[in-house]
């Protein structure tokens, strides 16, 4: 089928997209999956993650099986400027909408960026839903989507930046939340994150570790 496991395809996606010397036949087949399974997607979190990899993939998201996932997105905008009433969800719509072409002074990215900024922690960092415990994973989306948002200046911005870099762990990588004991994911999403700030990941050094030689190892 060309496809993915379930729920894995638009991040495999993303990650052909990225990858150097990928043969067309695999992006081609890569591509036709991903518009198959945008015939029937609503929920804002799956339209915002196939217009990010068909976008990686170099293809257009608003001919996706005679559906435009762009305008399908839009339509889901709350008026508070959210999607889904959700931090993690309005990030990630951010992220897909400027992917798709949308500037950071459109007024969709502007009210999705007011969202956000509104949202942080007392500790200056983010939540999935905006309440309860700042996440390393949210954070990191969050300060992706306001950079891309034109907002990488703001004193939110900043704050959310510094939480992540604070909650760097002796190995060079990030937990989740809480439980102090890193991984894969949560490191590649704030390394992402500190290098869209400016940040070098080679100079993130803790106990001589960075998140580069933590994902290698």
């Amino acid at each position: 089928a060309g496809g993915i496991g379930s729920g894995r395809q638009d991040a495999a996606a993303m990650a052909l997209g990225a990858t150097p010397g990928v043969p067309a036949f695999v992006r081609t087949k890569a591509i036709d999956y991903l518009r198959t399974s945008g015939k029937g997607v609503k929920d804002p979190g799956d339209l915002e993650r196939l217009i990010l990899g068909l976008r990686a993939l170099g293809a257009s998201p608003v001919d996706a099986s005679g559906r435009d996932l762009v305008e399908t997105l839009l339509s889901q905008q709350s008026k508070d400027g959210s999607f889904a009433g959700l931090v993690n969800q309005t990030a990630f719509a951010v992220l897909a909408l400027r992917a798709a072409g949308r500037s950071k002074g459109s007024r969709p990215v502007k009210r999705a960026a007011a969202y956000l900024l509104g949202k942080a922690g007392t500790d200056g960092g983010f939540s999935y839903s905006g309440k309860g415990a700042s996440g390393t994973d949210d954070t990191a989306g969050v300060v992706q989507a306001l950079i891309a948002a034109g907002r990488k200046g703001a004193k939110v911005t900043t704050r959310a930046t510094a939480f992540l870099e604070g909650r760097q762990l002796p190995d060079g990588g990030w937990p989740l939340g809480g439980e102090q004991r890193s991984n894969a994911q949560s490191t590649a999403w704030a390394t992402q994150a500190l290098l869209a700030a400016g940040k070098d990941p080679r100079k993130l050094r803790v106990d001589g570790n960075t998140p580069i030689t933590y994902l290698r190892s």
